[in-house]
Formats: C-alpha cells, structure tokens, sequence
C-alpha cells in the first residue's frame, strides 16, 4: 500500500471510528439522563435473553463503564480490546432486537435495521485496527 492510500485509509478510519463514538455516546447517555428509560429498554429487549432483574440504579454503573470504553474507542487507545468491547456491546444490542427484524413490514421496526451497517462499521473498524493510525494507541 502507498503512504498516500494509508493516510487516506486511515483518514477514514478516523472517520469512521469519531462517527461511530459519536453514536455510542448517545446510547450510552440514556443511563445518566434517562436511567427509567434504559431499564424501560432492558426489560424489552434484553431481559426475555439473560432472565436477569435488574434495578434502575445499576444502569448507571453501566453507564460509567460503557463511556469509558466508549471514550478509549474514540480515542483509538487500548485498540483490541476497546474495539472488541464495542463491537460486541453494539453486537449484543442489534442481536437483541432481532423480533422486530423479523417484522420488517410494520413500518417503525425499519429504523432497527439502521443498527446494522453501525456494526458493519464496527467490525471494519476492528478487523482494520492496525491501519487506523490517527489514535492515541499504536
């Protein structure tokens, strides 16, 4: 690979990776503004799958651990494992919504299938980390 298409391949890497944050910030900050609304999603979506009862304040814990990945995958630091952690978190949650996948045609459940090309770009970013060199992490 030329060094010009490495800077263009890491430029959009950048992108990609600042893009993505980006996303995962919104998601994540349900915990801390809206903690009634993540556990109103948890027990729709991920309940019926992990069986588990969870309190409304533990969603800020979680919250304080998903931006602190969140936060390291922005800044490309701890590049395996901070991408790996994305990639599974976004994984999980796209596969937990898999009902309304299947129920494409009622109208709103569309929107759900935007969570997939999030975790396409989130397995690029993972399969591509050793290219994406505007980070912090080596």
């Amino acid at each position: 690979m030329t060094v010009f298409a490495e800077r263009r391949a890491a430029a959009a890497l950048l992108i990609l990776r600042l893009s993505t944050a980006a996303f995962l910030a919104l998601w994540t900050s349900i915990k801390f503004v809206k903690p009634e609304g993540a556990l109103s999603i948890y027990e729709k979506f991920y309940k019926p799958i992990f069986q588990i009862d969870v309190p409304m304040e533990a969603f800020v814990g979680v919250g304080v651990v998903q931006a602190l990945i969140v936060l390291l995958f922005a800044l490309g630091a701890m590049k395996f494992w901070s991408y790996l952690a994305v990639l599974i978190m976004h994984g999980v949650s796209t596969f937990s919504t898999w009902p309304q996948f299947m129920a494409m045609g009622e109208g709103h459940n569309l929107l759900y299938f935007t969570a997939v090309p999030v975790l396409a770009g989130c397995l690029a970013l993972f399969l591509m980390r050793d290219l994406d060199r505007y980070a912090v992490g080596r």
